[in-house]
């Protein structure tokens, strides 16, 4: 009988793609157990950013925060900070909200009800229906730009740092969101 490999010898991305799958399944404190021997062996700007996401999925914000303080190559990874800060801001945000179903109750009765659409918007972000919370936000800005200052606005931006600017829903957001603007 094989005994199965030891996880810190898997090759880097055979263990970023590991973690990030088990972050897309909702299985943060398995990727956690993964990254942070990882870590301890070999600190990686990348796996530190991977392991800040899971542990803010986790509900450490705290320590995803410090986690960060760790990344060296600041410059190389200002769009990955950007984005891992601002996905610990929208986890933290959604953590005070009511639940999902009273918002969309809220919602449904009023959708005029901007404080229910961006509340809804950010539980969203938080469980990663990013189409949906995008959607959300932008028709929330285009019907009351003034909310809160311009909340939606602001919000729709750090998504799309969340996302990457690659990603195709920052792509497609962006572009409605300018022709919004202009």
């Amino acid at each position: 009988r094989r005994l199965p490999p030891d996880r810190t010898q898997h090759p880097r991305s055979l263990l970023v793609a590991v973690a990030s799958g088990l972050l897309k399944q909702g299985e943060a404190a398995q990727a956690i157990a993964l990254l942070q021997p990882a870590i301890s062996e070999q600190p990686d700007d990348g796996l530190l950013l991977l392991l800040s996401r899971a542990l803010a999925m986790d509900g450490q914000f705290d320590a995803a925060e410090q986690v960060l303080e760790a990344v060296k190559d600041r410059e190389a990874n200002k769009t990955a900070l950007s984005g891992a800060k601002a996905h610990i801001a929208f986890l933290r945000q959604a953590e005070g909200m009511p639940a999902r179903e009273v918002l969309e109750q809220r919602v449904q009765q009023d959708a005029d009800d901007s404080e229910a659409v961006y509340q809804l918007s950010v539980v969203d972000l938080a469980s990663q229906r990013h189409a949906e919370a995008l959607a959300a936000l932008l028709d929330l800005f285009q019907r009351d730009r003034g909310y809160a200052e311009g909340t939606p606005h602001r919000a729709l931006l750090e998504v799309f740092n969340v996302l990457g600017s690659d990603h195709p829903l920052t792509i497609e957001y962006r572009r409605t969101l300018y022709q919004a603007l202009y």
